[in-house]
């Protein structure tokens, strides 16, 4: 069986919207399983492929309750368009990052440390990428983390004038959607910093038009080691730095010449280059593929929830065990409820325990004392999870209060002994006992437990 499925946004949307009108206390466990019917019905040949019968089964519960349409929320293109708006007009006003005035320092540690924050990023992002395959999966249980996380609870918390429905609904749909979340801030972090490397570069461009700009460096600690500096800016600058030794360096020194505008020239070309090639490039292009994989979203929901499975694997075939004892009427309720048979458990004969596909239950007499080697042995026998039902209608009428008490504190130890969920079935007096046991078949075939 598959772990998860992946669906169109508004799809999934859908699927999501249902799961929380589902839980509303109006919707009966009746109405569950006739909308899975009619959806099987609807969706014919597909009725096994989710990405068909779970949208197709969500809007007919939206029909069924009065609900048109999913709440939807702001989406986050014009914002990060306002947030690259934003900075381009901060890179605009930033030339002087480089630059004091007319003067450009080519070591200038604002600049430096721009251009290794980026270079640190690519290498974040490269490194994500080389240990994505060995990255354990939680489709089934996705959890947010980090930023996101953070993010999603911000966003709650600014909900509260919104009805129960949509939090519950914006809840459950910030779980699935966190990694398109997640690509959306990367986009407007990507566009943000190709747009601020482009107000810079177009500043600096421009100014240079009608300003004498110098070219130099100066350094407390590296005022001594020209070759180190020759090293870094050979390193920054590679063009305009080519052919540049611990000479050059010494003359660039701003304490010992402060140069003329017909050299900055080259220098200023080469900065605007570096700015282009390490920042607005790279994140231009990482900005892009974010939007190109926002174009057509695709939310991968999980199958392994209960909400999913109790749709996914409803009307499944459901055997009981029934020793011979067992009150005749489990075999009229098993032979009414559909997809239900009933396979006869010898406790007390020789041969070995048949074996029964999953889902099963085992149905004994509460008023009997456990024994490993026969009830044992056909506990064991069971798929798991094992079920066992333990009838006790006839408790009541055998034992006193002390003694049933008693009595269902063995069989409790006998279910953890051997790994089995324990179902006590005391019906009340006045219920139809078959509809009764046909209630609780009904609650043991179901996936969620």
């Amino acid at each position: 069986m598959k772990t998860e499925v992946r669906l169109p946004m508004a799809d999934a949307r859908d699927v999501v919207f249902a799961e929380v009108l589902e839980s509303d206390p109006k919707w009966r466990p009746e109405d569950a399983r006739r909308a899975t019917t009619e959806a099987k019905q609807l969706a014919g040949d597909h009725a096994d492929d989710p990405a068909k019968l779970l949208p197709l089964r969500a809007r007919l519960v939206m029909a069924r309750m009065d609900a048109a349409q999913p709440p939807k929320f702001p989406g986050t293109f014009w914002p990060t368009m306002a947030l690259g708006l934003a900075a381009l007009l901060f890179g605009a006003f930033s030339d002087q990052l480089t630059a004091e005035y007319a003067r450009i320092n080519l070591l200038a540690p604002p600049f430096l440390a721009l251009l290794l924050w980026n270079l640190a990023i690519y290498v974040s992002l490269v490194a994500k990428l080389l240990l994505k395959p060995f990255r354990r999966s939680h489709a089934d249980d996705p959890r947010e983390e980090g930023m996101l996380a953070l993010l999603c609870t911000r966003l709650r918390r600014v909900l509260p004038g919104a009805k129960p429905r949509e939090r519950a609904f914006f809840d459950r749909w910030s779980r699935v959607t966190s990694p398109l979340v997640g690509i959306a801030l990367s986009r407007a972090f990507h566009l943000a910093a190709a747009m601020f490397a482009l107000g810079w570069v177009l500043s600096v461009a421009l100014r240079g038009i009608g300003t004498a700009y110098v070219v130099g460096w100066e350094s407390t600690w590296l005022a001594q080691r020209p070759d180190v500096v020759a090293s870094i800016l050979e390193l920054t600058y590679p063009f305009a730095a080519a052919n540049l030794d611990a000479a050059g360096a010494t003359a660039l020194n701003f304490a010992s010449s402060m140069g003329s505008p017909a050299d900055a020239a080259p220098w200023l070309l080469q900065i605007i280059i570096t700015v282009l090639a390490v920042i607005w490039l790279p994140r231009g292009l990482l900005g892009l593929i974010a939007q190109l994989r926002l174009r057509n979203p695709v939310v991968t929901l999980p199958l392994r929830s209960d909400y999913t499975r109790s749709i996914l694997e409803a009307d499944r075939p459901f055997s009981l065990l029934l020793p011979a004892e067992a009150d005749k009427l489990w075999r009229e309720a098993a032979e009414a409820l559909p997809g239900c048979r009933v396979l006869d458990a010898d406790l007390w004969g020789d041969q070995e325990p048949q074996s029964a596909p999953s889902p099963a239950a085992l149905v004994l007499n509460a008023a009997a004392t456990p024994e490993d080697d026969v009830h044992g042995r056909h506990a064991e026998s069971l798929p798991k999870p094992r079920t066992v039902v333990l009838d006790a209608s006839e408790l009541s009428r055998r034992f006193d209060a002390d003694k049933i008490a008693s009595r269902l504190a063995l069989w409790e130890t006998f279910a953890a002994q051997h790994h089995a969920r324990l179902k006590v079935f005391d019906p009340d007096p006045i219920e139809n006992p078959v509809e009764a046991r046909i209630r609780l078949l009904e609650e043991l075939r179901s996936p969620v437990k």
